[in-house]
């Protein structure tokens, strides 16, 4: 199969954007089984799902046009500077605020690793189209979980993405 010439710098941008990917899975899989509101844990069972969806796609999307295989895993340094690693300890709070907080704060840094992507200049075509359907998902999320605090403050869209 033919890759793109550059397909190793594509593969070290989109590589760090599964792992942030899953680490959202992984935070709202804590958060659906640690919370005692029923609605909220609805909320953060079909986050996960979604996510899981896109970790999937993108893994996909890396493997077929890009010859690579992420295998996924996560340092506890790294996973705090993803925006996860507090949601354990709010948890234990048996408050859903701070739990809501913190995947607001994981939703925030995963939308700025996703507009630094599109930013970069890297991703052409199919790779930019969907790093950028992505963002908007993750924008769309970070929306829901301000709902659920109770806000309803507008989200800004991702740099490249149509929304």
């Amino acid at each position: 199969m033919n890759y793109p010439a550059n397909h190793a710098e594509i593969a070290a941008i989109l590589n760090p954007l599964v792992q942030t990917l899953h680490d959202g899975v992984e935070g709202y899989r804590t958060a659906t089984a640690e919370t005692q509101t029923p609605h909220l844990r609805e909320a953060f069972a079909q986050l996960a799902v979604e996510r899981a969806e896109m970790v999937a796609t993108l893994q996909m999307c890396v493997r077929d046009h890009l010859g690579e295989h992420y295998e996924l895993g996560s340092s506890p340094a790294a996973a705090a500077h993803r925006g996860w690693m507090d949601l354990k300890a709010a948890l234990t709070s048996l408050d859903d605020g701070p739990v809501l907080a913190e995947c607001e704060r994981g939703e925030d840094f995963a939308i700025e690793q996703f507009r630094a992507a599109l930013e970069s200049g890297q991703l052409t075509g199919e790779f930019h189209a969907l790093v950028a359907r992505q963002a908007v998902a993750l924008r769309d999320a970070l929306q829901r979980i301000l709902l659920l605090q109770g806000q309803n403050a507008p989200v800004e869209p991702p740099v490249g993405s149509a929304g």
